[in-house]
């Protein structure tokens, strides 16, 4: 009997550390070039909901093209994304302004921002403004879901 149980639990932690890598995350030009943020390269964050506190959060990250990326994300009360907004950017915005759309959609509509993938011909506003959510996610992670 335990020798199954190990085999049930050596099967499901490969099945797990496999289908969970962080190249697996993100789609970006240069794989050198991505930094994952320390909070979104834990492994446990592919599969654990974030448990989030309610509130408003100011995230930024200076590595976009053309420097600083601030956002603000709204959490509500039930611990769900349901406002993001870019408060500050000096990317170009032909490209940028296309990506920050389909990241704040995507990042809305899994509440995870390890499930959001890069745009395409935005890789590094697209990096800056991920990193920023989980800047502004880990301040309201710290909170928790009860608020305090």
């Amino acid at each position: 009997m335990k020798k199954i149980l190990f085999l049930c639990i050596l099967l499901g932690l490969g099945l797990f550390l496999t289908s969970c890598t962080p190249a697996a995350q993100y789609e970006y030009e240069y794989e050198d070039d991505w930094e994952l943020h320390s909070l979104g390269a834990h492994l446990a964050d592919c599969i654990l909901p974030l448990s989030l506190g309610p509130g408003v959060f100011v995230g930024t990250d200076s590595g976009g093209r053309q420097g600083d990326v601030a956002i603000e994300i709204t959490v509500s009360i039930g611990g769900v994304i349901t406002a993001i907004q870019v408060t500050q950017s000096n990317e170009t915005p032909q490209y940028a302004d296309p990506a920050f759309e389909h990241l704040i959609s995507s990042l809305i509509a899994t509440q995870r921002p390890q499930d959001v993938n890069a745009y395409a011909r935005a890789t590094w506003s697209s990096r800056a403004f991920l990193n920023a959510a989980w800047d502004a996610l880990e301040q309201s992670i710290a909170i928790g879901p009860g608020g305090g």
